[in-house]
């Protein structure tokens, strides 16, 4: 009896902190929620990130 509460409670707490971590991991970076778009015309075409660098590929470039 005693192990089944002492492993409810550890269940009970990394249940807690896979929450909290999970919030941090899956929430919006701040520099994309202060990114401000002007949108002037249409914009078409890829955007691919990579890790420190963003290129964007359109047709109306080439």
């Amino acid at each position: 009896m005693n192990i089944l509460v002492i492993s409810i409670i550890i269940l009970i707490i990394s249940f807690i902190l896979a929450l909290r971590s999970v919030n941090n991991e899956l929430s919006t970076p701040p520099e994309l929620k202060n990114l401000k778009i002007k949108k002037n015309k249409k914009i078409t075409g890829v955007i691919i990130f990579l890790k420190e660098k963003i290129v964007h590929y359109s047709s109306e470039s080439s």
